[in-house]
């Protein structure tokens, strides 16, 4: 069964990385001044250079401002930078942060160790405990290799002692083209004929109640899941339109695609930072992959009782992107089992360009009954 909602919508945010229905939360914001050339986005601040609780608490002046808070760091020592702004909306409880924001804070770290003309392309990571929004993090950055034209550095998230989380960083110098080619963007409608689910879910959940569509409790479960983010949408820091919506809330049969296209981009200007673009771009990665894995279930009833990224990995093909244009984001489950699935990913700009492309393995349990596709 395929929906086609469409129509010029209002902003949306989705977060695909729980299973779990959470009271959204309020965003806590560190106020700090970013350099506004965005010579060194994460420019190291002194202990002295944090703001009161009473500054800290006062709105951002803007989007951008907001968006680069994450990325501002305290340096400790050399090549360890501390934060404490760790909470947003996606993430799956009060205490666990969201991964995409650990793993773009990751990436910030290692480009603060690098010089401007070495650009990632390579990125590897391992997620192995949940870090605490309350406590803060440091990143410390090994320099494994400096070399004429790539560079290694390995970070690793660090919290009460343990390491909670690994990003193996590639660099490269720019350098011209040899072969070149590209897989071609999907045929899917363009965001501007798109709803989000701010639209959608009332509709949904009216269908519903007068009994004019019939649906799992699982789906049930889900559109509530939504509903509950759609109050405090404002505060997360992107907007989503999915191609397919009725897909995308687990209306499918079981002859269903296990690939899914939604747009995205940001809620507001983001200025011509080159990397405060690029970390919001893998930020958002992370969003919406997991949830890929176990969408096609829902005809079957099938609802996830713990998901978690085990790992999260991504190849920027390009070094310029703008996370406040619409992207189209591709993603595929190409196996799941044994208590884990398998999801891949690709990133297109408006124009057809691939920016990136990138996987991811989850631990997807259930205390239901095993589906099967």
């Amino acid at each position: 069964m395929t929906f086609d909602f469409r129509c010029v919508s209002t902003r949306c945010l989705v977060n695909e990385q729980e299973a779990i229905v959470i009271p959204p939360l309020e965003l806590e914001l560190l106020i700090r001044k970013s350099n506004p050339q965005c010579e060194r986005l994460c420019s190291v601040t002194s202990s002295a250079a944090n703001p009161s609780p009473q500054e800290a608490s006062e709105p951002m002046e803007s989007y951008e401002e907001r968006a680069k808070s994450f990325f501002v760091f305290e340096q400790v020592e050399p090549d360890v930078f501390r934060t404490t702004n760790l909470s947003t909306l996606r993430q799956g409880s009060a205490k666990a942060a969201y991964g995409g924001l650990i793993f773009a804070q990751a990436l910030a770290a290692a480009e603060n160790t690098v010089d401007e003309k070495f650009k990632p392309h390579a990125m590897h990571s391992f997620f192995i405990l949940n870090v605490d929004t309350a406590i803060p993090v440091q990143y410390q950055v090994r320099r494994v290799r400096d070399g004429r034209s790539f560079c290694t550095r390995t970070v690793e998230a660090v919290q009460e002692g343990k390491v909670a989380f690994i990003l193996q960083v590639s660099f490269h110098l720019l350098e011209g083209d040899s072969a070149v080619h590209q897989d071609t963007m999907p045929d899917v409608p363009s965001w501007k004929e798109l709803k989000c689910l701010s639209d959608v879910i009332p509709y949904l959940k009216n269908e519903i109640a007068k009994g004019r569509l019939n649906v799992t409790p699982a789906v049930e479960k889900r559109i509530k899941f939504y509903e509950s983010r759609e109050e405090a949408k404002e505060s997360d820091l992107f907007e989503t339109r999915p191609a397919d919506v009725g897909s995308y809330v687990g209306l499918g049969d079981e002859g269903q695609s296990r690939t899914f296209y939604s747009w995205f981009k940001s809620l507001g200007d983001l200025g011509d930072c080159e990397k405060l673009h690029r970390y919001l771009v893998a930020f958002n990665t992370d969003g919406t992959m997991a949830g890929t894995a176990f969408r096609p279930h829902f005809c079957n009833n099938f609802y996830p009782s713990m998901i978690f990224s085990l790992d999260h990995n991504v190849w920027m093909h390009q070094h310029k992107m703008r996370a406040d244009q619409w992207m189209l984001f591709e993603n595929t489950s190409t196996v799941a089992g044994r208590g884990r699935g398998f999801i891949t990913g690709k990133l297109w700009s408006e124009d057809g360009t691939l920016i990136l492309s990138c996987t991811q393995e989850i631990v997807l349990r259930t205390r239901g009954s095993i589906s099967r596709l």
